[in-house]
């Protein structure tokens, strides 16, 4: 029961907003603010339906035109009328075991839904009848939801690559953070690959003080840490990255297999 009841709950929450006001993206818009500013709930919250789907859900639903879309767990996605609660069609993405715990909410565009997955796939589908319009190929699993602009869709990979389409899913450009920023040509998946472009004491230090200049202090240390603990897997059983001088930018920081620590 906990399938169907994770988005039932959901389900409780836009009904209570008048005629199912349109939301379209993830947090409302590109700038993931959460507003709905216009909005009044004119009732209490309750259950109205539930609609069983075929695994845990952990990304957000969008709505648009008296449809909800989401995606589960196993990257199936689904299209239900809201007056109704039924399915209107579904979409069985790929990947195999890859595909799992997917996580980046879909997103309307036009008469288009995007979608991205853990298996490193984004898809375009037409939100009308569920059918494939395109595919791409990322490589890479996808955790981050499409931001929608003006005649552009832009989402990003795991491995930092940012990707600009259109809502046909055709694609505009490309950007390699890891490439462009960091200098690094390698897989970037490799361990062994990082240790021989840092060198291997140096590797976790001189990525880390490249990467606090752009995120620490303009996000939050969770960002880094996160990053950090993909990067020590190329390194031996323990690594210190200490940054001196001062520098009000960079913190001192300290990564083991087992812990994290700040000084």
């Amino acid at each position: 029961m906990t399938t169907p009841l994770s988005f039932s709950l959901i389900f409780s929450l836009f009904l209570s907003v008048s005629a199912w006001a349109d939301w379209t993206q993830f947090q409302g818009d590109a700038r993931r603010s959460g507003n709905a500013p216009g909005e009044v709930l004119k009732a209490s919250l309750g259950l109205e339906a539930a609609v069983p789907l075929t695994d845990g859900i952990y990304a957000a639903p969008v709505v648009s035109d008296g449809v909800a879309y989401v995606i589960d767990g196993s990257g199936v996605v689904f299209a239900i009328d809201t007056s109704t609660f039924k399915v209107k069609w579904r979409f069985v993405t790929h990947g195999g075991a890859g595909n799992c715990n997917n996580v980046a909410a879909p997103a309307v565009v036009g008469k288009y839904l995007h979608v991205g997955t853990t298996a490193g796939y984004y898809y375009v589908l037409n939100r009308e009848t569920g059918k494939l319009v395109k595919r791409i190929d990322c490589a890479e699993p996808i955790f981050s939801a499409p931001a929608v602009g003006s005649g552009r869709v832009y989402f990003a990979t795991l491995g930092a690559r940012i990707y600009a389409v259109s809502p046909e899913g055709e694609v505009a450009w490309t950007w390699d953070f890891v490439k462009e920023e960091v200098g690094f040509k390698g897989n970037r998946w490799l361990g062994a690959d990082w240790v021989k472009f840092r060198g291997r004491s140096r590797n976790l230090e001189g990525s880390l003080r490249l990467f606090t200049r752009y995120y620490i202090g303009r996000q939050d240390r969770r960002d880094a840490r996160r990053w950090a603990d993909g990067v020590r897997g190329g390194c031996r059983q323990e690594t210190e990255a200490a940054e001196s001088g001062g520098d009000p930018k960079f913190c001192r920081l300290r990564v083991s297999r087992h812990a994290w620590s700040e000084c």
